[in-house]
């Protein structure tokens, strides 16, 4: 399956329902809308859609060959991986150390000798992803604990520290690289390989980078979907709209050292 087919537009979020929850759905017309949604795209376990269905046949053999067509799962498209997805549960810390290992891998190519994830600070209470949900849920209490929580497994998602020999920079791979990521217009990793480029570069870099900004919108989406009535009924994503709706952001620290550029074995 390609992305898009041309044919409307590759979901942000996924849930999977089970045949006799999806036909009642069918059959309601308040539930319609829901079902022809190709942004937050319901699929049926086995059931053949009433909507949308070359594009449900699609994702639901993606979920096969990943192991994830559950009913009840939400599931959150990478921003990275283009035709993969992650369970909303996980999604936030998962996404956050992909994007770290993204430009972990980006300063490798570039000629890294060594990356250090410093610390991942999330920041609470914003209107950013859940903001038309503040008068639809309860209060979520235990804000300081949350924080805790999803910092604690960012933090275990992270290797600590790489190293590597050190190299020339490869600015055609690392550049060719940031495209295949979706990270092209990031404007820190295009700094980043101009510092690298050319004389005087850039030995040692200190960065601040939001780990979860690249997936906002796919964010949005599958709050939109666990919050319809249909699936608040079926208690789908409870959970990570929670903590959705206290997150804001998850900053990460890194600090990336490359080779001395007065080293004649490693300069071009």
């Amino acid at each position: 399956m390609k992305e898009n087919d041309g044919k409307g537009i590759f979901p942000r979020s996924v849930v999977v329902v089970s045949d006799d929850d999806y036909r009642r759905m069918a059959g309601s017309p308040q539930a319609v809308d829901l079902l022809k949604n190709q942004v937050a795209l319901v699929v049926p376990l086995s059931a053949e859609p009433e909507y949308n269905g070359e594009l449900v046949e699609g994702v639901r053999e993606l979920l096969v060959d990943s192991d994830q067509l559950v009913p009840g799962a939400l599931l959150i498209k990478s921003p990275f991986g283009r035709m993969s997805f992650e369970h909303a549960d996980v999604a936030i810390e998962a996404f956050a150390s992909a994007k770290y290992l993204a430009v972990a891998n980006v300063a490798r190519l570039l000629g890294a000798r060594e990356v250090h994830f410093m610390e991942a600070k999330v920041e609470v209470e914003s209107d950013s992803w859940a903001a038309d949900l503040t008068a639809k849920l309860p209060a979520f209490g235990g804000k300081a604990e949350a924080r805790r929580e999803l910092k604690k497994k960012v933090d275990a998602r992270m290797t600590g520290r790489m190293v590597f020999p050190g190299s020339s920079p490869s600015l055609s791979e690392a550049t060719e690289y940031l495209n295949i990521q979706n990270l092209a217009h990031d404007d820190q990793l295009q700094k980043l390989v101009a510092m690298r480029t050319g004389e005087n570069p850039v030995e040692e870099y200190s960065m601040r980078m939001s780990g979860t900004r690249e997936a906002e919108a796919n964010f949005t989406s599958a709050i939109s979907i666990a919050n319809a009535g249909p699936m608040k009924a079926l208690n789908v994503g409870a959970k990570f709209v929670r903590t959705a709706q206290l997150v804001r952001n998850v900053e990460i620290v890194i600090d990336i050292k490359f080779p001395s550029s007065g080293n004649p074995e490693l300069t071009e």
